[in-house]
C-alpha cells in the first residue's frame, strides 16, 4: 500500500514562450496566469508523517523566492522540475514525489516518481 499526502497552492506570475509556434504567436509576449500547483509526497505512517500546513508553507516560500521573483520565462515543466528538485533535496528525502504545475487550472505539466 502506498501512502501519500497532497498539497495544493497557487501563485500569480507572468511569463512568455519566445519560440512559440506561429499558430500561438501571442504566447511570445508576456502574459499573466494563476499557476496552480499540486504536490504529492509519500509518507510512511498514518499519523501525519509530514504536516500538510508546514509542507505547504515551505513550498510557498520556495515558489516566492525561486520562481515568482525570477524573470526567466519558465514553462510549467521547468517550474515543476524546480519544485520537485527542491522537495527531493529538503522535505522529501528518500520519498517519492509528484509535482503538477498548470496554467489557470487548464493545461500544465506533471513530473516525478511513480506513486
Amino acid at each position: 500500500m502506498i501512502r501519500k499526502i497532497f498539497i495544493t497552492t497557487q501563485f500569480e506570475h507572468t511569463h512568455n514562450y519566445p519560440s512559440a509556434p506561429e499558430e500561438v504567436i501571442f504566447l511570445r509576449y508576456m502574459h499573466r496566469h494563476i499557476f496552480k500547483v499540486r504536490v504529492e509526497i509519500e509518507v510512511f505512517n498514518d499519523e501525519r508523517d509530514l504536516e500538510f500546513i508546514i509542507v505547504k508553507r515551505k513550498i510557498d516560500k520556495f515558489i516566492s523566492s525561486n520562481i515568482q521573483l525570477k524573470d526567466d520565462n519558465s514553462s510549467c515543466e521547468t517550474m515543476a522540475e524546480k519544485i520537485y528538485t527542491y522537495l527531493k533535496n529538503t522535505i522529501a528525502l528518500n520519498r517519492k514525489v509528484v509535482v503538477e504545475v498548470n496554467e489557470d487550472g487548464e493545461n500544465g505539466a506533471i513530473l516525478g516518481d511513480i506513486l
